[in-house]
């Protein structure tokens, strides 16, 4: 994978979108000053134009937003721009939202009650080329 592009600092640009604005601030708070945070979303819907707008490098996205839920959202975004970085941070621990975020081509699912450990990492993996996730609980009964 080539080189992303970085502001004039050297910082990778970045897009949050969550429904929960306290959500978003303590995301905020966590990356920068490591990260330029291009801007926030509040659904899908203004994830997607955001994201058209901005050009970020990564888009952090909820799965669970009004408007427009972050699978779809996701999608419409790797339309616009194929290149840039997924990684979902969700509530939902079941593998099925695993399997749906890696398919729509997804870097990373990390869940919000790992989030202060595991995104760091996401992030890092993601801008390597390599897949992360955090720990997922498999139902009784999955495979596995």
């Amino acid at each position: 994978m080539a080189d992303l592009p970085t502001n004039s600092g050297g910082k990778k640009r970045l897009l949050i979108a969550d429904d929960d604005p306290d959500i978003r601030a303590v995301l905020r708070e966590s990356l920068e000053p490591d990260w330029n945070v291009l801007g926030e979303a509040g659904n899908g819907f203004e994830a997607v134009r955001a994201t058209e707008r901005l050009r970020p490098d990564v888009v952090l996205l909820d799965v669970s937003m009004p408007i427009m839920n972050g699978f779809a959202a996701a999608k419409r975004i790797k339309q616009i721009m194929p290149d840039v970085l997924i990684i979902f941070v969700s509530q939902h621990s079941d593998a099925a939202y695993l399997e749906e975020a890696f398919r729509l081509g997804a870097s990373a699912y990390v869940l919000k009650r790992a989030a202060m450990t595991d995104l760091g990492l996401a992030l890092e993996s993601a801008m390597a080329g390599r897949t992360f996730c955090s720990l997922i609980e498999r139902r009784a009964g999955t495979p596995g």
